[in-house]
């Protein structure tokens, strides 16, 4: 019905516009639309302008499965209201509409959705079903970033659908239904967990922490931009998109002094130490060094994911191969013979 009421809105506009000027008889406006289940394919579905007194063939088809009902509108002067092939004398603008219906035994099926994302089967508009059909829906949403939005549910005349909450499902067709897909922007799309404190990334780069909040290591509420977070045992660390890195928290052993890193694709915060990934495949690290934790990273390449622990850090390679720095005493930095 959405371009019935446009189409009756400009119809409305152009009549006054014809009251002026076809005031000396010269030609007059004709605004066509239809509903759901046909179209007028003579003389099509728009404003057309008609000289004084014309008369204008219509045509209106149905879809498969309906039928033609009736023209409504400004009607006075169509030959026969009921007839799908008829016409209509032009004595003054006119808006018409030509209705279609369902045939017996068939219902209809309107589907719709609100930002976030799109219903891809069978799609979005009017479908036409045999009574007692099952149809597939299904709903995917946007993917403008990762993890922007999700599937909600779906609302409307959902009784027969068969999981209302599930993106994939169903929907037995025992009368015509109008159902909406909703879809609800991701929050919060990271977490990080510290030793008592729990960090979240929210969707507009701004980050939240709660917890143990000592040594100010849940101080994260100004930060703006943020791709990434790291939880570390007394500190927080958060990448930002220009590839810099903030830090808060407990820094006696210098595992917040990050400021001057450039071109760091991702961070992790171990026990007092913190590393970073840098987009040439090399890694920084800085804080607590005992057992060459940090130290011993500076010659790593060909690196695309870093973990921190309490006392090692370990580093993935593009080939699938780990490397490991840092305490091995349960063997943790066993992982030499770690083949793709």
């Amino acid at each position: 019905m959405a371009r019935v009421c446009i189409l009756l809105v400009m119809a409305a506009l152009i009549a006054g516009m014809a009251g002026c000027n076809g005031s000396g008889g010269d030609s007059y406006y004709l605004t066509i639309a239809s509903t759901y289940g046909g179209s007028v394919t003579t003389p099509g579905e728009e404003t057309f302008s008609y000289a004084a007194n014309t008369t204008v063939e219509l045509v209106a088809e149905p879809d498969h499965h309906h039928h033609f009902v009736n023209w409504t509108g400004d009607v006075d002067t169509i030959g026969k209201v009921t007839a799908a092939a008829t016409n209509i004398t032009m004595y003054d603008s006119y808006s018409i509409i030509a209705n279609f219906e369902l045939d017996e035994g068939w219902y209809s099926l309107t589907i719709f959705s609100n930002y976030g994302g799109s219903v891809t089967e069978p799609g979005e508009g009017y479908f036409a079903y045999a009574a007692n059909t099952t149809g597939e829906l299904v709903a995917e949403p946007d993917d403008y970033r990762q993890f922007d939005y999700r599937f909600k549910e779906w609302t409307g005349d959902v009784d027969t659908i068969a999981n209302a909450n599930a993106a994939a499902t169903n929907i037995t067709m025992d009368d015509s239904y109008s159902i909406t897909a909703n879809f609800e922007w991701f929050d919060i799309i990271q977490v990080a967990a510290g030793c008592w404190h729990t960090v979240g990334l929210k969707n507009d780069g701004t980050v939240v922490a709660v917890g143990y909040c000592g040594y100010d290591l849940c101080n994260v509420g100004s930060w703006t931009d943020i791709i990434q977070v790291s939880a570390g045992h007394f500190h927080t660390v958060g990448l930002k998109a220009n590839g810099t890195v903030l830090a808060v928290g407990w820094n006696d052993d210098g595992q917040c002094n990050i400021g001057s890193w450039t071109g760091i694709t991702q961070a992790a915060a171990g026990f007092g130490h913190t590393v970073g990934l840098k987009a040439d495949g090399t890694v920084v690290a800085v804080g607590w060094d005992m057992y060459d934790l940090c130290c011993d990273v500076g010659s790593w390449t060909d690196i695309i994911q870093v973990a921190a622990g309490l006392r090692h850090t370990v580093g993935l390679k593009n080939d699938g191969t780990v490397v490991a720095a840092g305490w091995g005493g349960y063997g943790e930095c066993n992982v030499g013979g770690w083949e793709p």
